[in-house]
């Protein structure tokens, strides 16, 4: 004989409910989102900004540790990092090339000296990028 207060095994509690209308709303939300993006997003070019961070001695040379990024809205990648260091006449050029550069994502990387670029006369730009 059943019992008048046993739960009904065919209903769906109210906790599941709760719990699967969360997660129709969290994903209503990543997709209206990602059609936000799509339709009104940044479609600006490339825009690389780089900041040296440290200038290190190593065993060969000197290390300068450089931030790279990109302020507009599209992804770059192969970008070439291009060094110079001017002292009098001389000059000396680095370089490297970051793999991928997202839109608004920042990136490390180093350039190799054979002397100390500390001071005036060092000067880092972005030679150049492809589109992924």
């Amino acid at each position: 004989m059943p019992q008048d207060n046993a739960p009904d095994p065919s209903r769906t509690p109210l906790a599941e409910w709760i719990v699967a209308g969360l997660g129709l709303l969290i994903v209503a939300g990543a997709i209206l989102l990602m059609l936000q993006e799509a339709i009104s997003g940044d479609r600006s070019p490339p825009d690389v900004r780089l900041e040296v961070e440290t200038i290190s001695t190593i065993r060969n040379g000197y290390l300068v540790q450089f931030r790279a990024t990109n302020e507009g809205g599209k992804t770059a990648a192969d970008v070439a990092i291009e060094g110079t260091h001017t002292a009098g006449d001389e000059e000396e050029k680095s370089e490297a090339t970051l793999d991928f550069l997202p839109p608004h994502s920042t990136r490390r990387g180093g350039l190799f000296f054979r002397r100390n670029p500390e001071g005036a006369g060092l000067e880092l730009r972005a030679g150049g990028y492809r589109e992924p």
